[in-house]
């Protein structure tokens, strides 16, 4: 059975240097990479391809709501492919640092420009959760064992350390139940209904 595996990450937390790791020592994936292809649909046009093919992808992209890892669910139940998610919860002081001497990234060349970026990230990501149909739910941070092997001249990281991180996505568990939602209404005071806008037309909302 092929496999979706969704990568969930800032820029700067590694998602790129993993894919790229994966696709080339790992035998039967496929890196889909939205910096290289430009824009979302001709991801989502790689994925299909691959998985018609009979081999994984691997997708790599922000992902950082369920809204935009629903693309990637979805195309998998097209395929009847198992879907996994990799979050890298990297820490917002290593991302930076990454940043400030990152080169060559194909959409984002100016480091102020990719902390700009890195810091609008902050309120919007939406960690893995049981609402959407992920089957297996990895998260890991800069700590983990896969980067103790990384290897910053060639900007890889070794067969081995990397067929053990796939082994332990296939064996992780279903993501956990979403964070609770904070209140909207303050402790001690009393909610007061927002009034109805009048409509110059004379169209009025229905009362619920």
């Amino acid at each position: 059975m092929t496999v979706v595996l969704i990568l969930v990450g800032v820029v700067g937390s590694g998602k790129s240097t993993l894919s790229k790791a994966i696709e080339r020592h790992i035998p039967n994936w496929v890196r889909a990479n939205q910096d290289d292809l430009k824009d979302r649909r001709s991801v989502e046009k790689l994925v299909r391809q691959t998985l018609s093919t009979g081999l994984n992808v691997i997708v790599d992209r922000t992902n950082i709501d369920i809204k935009q890892r629903s693309h990637w669910t979805r195309i998998a139940a097209e395929f009847g492919a198992v879907t996994q998610s990799l979050s890298l919860e990297v820490s917002y002081q290593v991302c930076k640092d990454r940043l400030t001497t990152r080169q060559d990234h194909p959409t984002i060349a100016d480091p102020v420009e990719a902390i700009k970026i890195l810091n609008m990230f902050g309120n919007r990501k939406q960690p893995v959760c049981n609402l959407e149909p992920i089957q297996n739910a990895l998260v890991v941070d800069e700590t983990d064992g896969v980067f103790k092997h990384y290897n910053s001249t060639s900007d890889d990281l070794p067969k081995a350390a990397l067929e053990d991180l796939l082994e332990r996505i296939g064996k992780a568990p279903g993501p956990p139940a979403p964070p609770p939602t904070a209140a909207k209404t303050p402790p001690n005071k009393k909610h007061k209904p927002e009034k109805a806008s009048k409509d110059i037309r004379g169209f009025f909302k229905p009362p619920t």
